[in-house]
């Protein structure tokens, strides 16, 4: 995220935050505009968790507009910040829309990283499964099971389309 922020600073992108608790997404805003001179942040919206109104939606729709952002970060949680973009981006129109999950969480220093290490070993979600909660947990469980479940299953499914040649 913040690489392609920087890349994105020399092109005038303009970023709209969406997601985290109230109030995180406003301070990620504050850090990152702070840190990355020229940076441009057109919006954020912490929408509540539970299922949005029409006239919220409309007011963020109107709002998204109004800013016309190059580029939507969406930190919902897998799976809701994939669906939510799969349903509004015709309607938000931005180019780009980028779903970073608990990042937004990660850079304004609301939630702490995974050490180091566990980052450079690729396990970072690993660590975040045990440290963020019950629900963490179960969801990740479920989605990780999921994956495991796809990757086998084309493995063999490859394997037994070289053995039939």
């Amino acid at each position: 995220m913040l690489e392609f922020l920087r890349h994105g600073i020399a092109k005038k992108y303009k970023h709209f935050l969406v997601g985290g608790e109230i109030g995180v997404a406003d301070k990620l805003k504050e850090q990152l505009t702070a840190a990355l001179p020229g940076l441009v942040i057109v919006g954020t919206n912490c929408p509540p968790f539970r299922m949005i109104t029409e006239s919220e939606s409309v007011k963020f729709t109107r709002e998204v507009h109004r800013a016309k952002p190059d580029v939507i970060w969406v930190a919902l949680g897998a799976p809701k910040q994939e669906l939510w973009m799969q349903r509004r981006y015709k309607e938000l129109g931005a180019p780009l829309m980028l779903g970073v999950g608990a990042a937004f969480d990660f850079h304004s220093g609301t939630r702490k990283w995974a050490p180091h290490w566990i980052r450079s070993i690729g396990m970072e979600w690993l660590f975040r499964m045990f440290t963020g909660g019950k629900r963490v947990f179960f969801r990740n469980l479920k989605f990780e099971m999921a994956f495991v479940y796809y990757i086998i299953k084309q493995v063999i499914a490859k394997n037994w389309k070289t053995q039939s040649k």
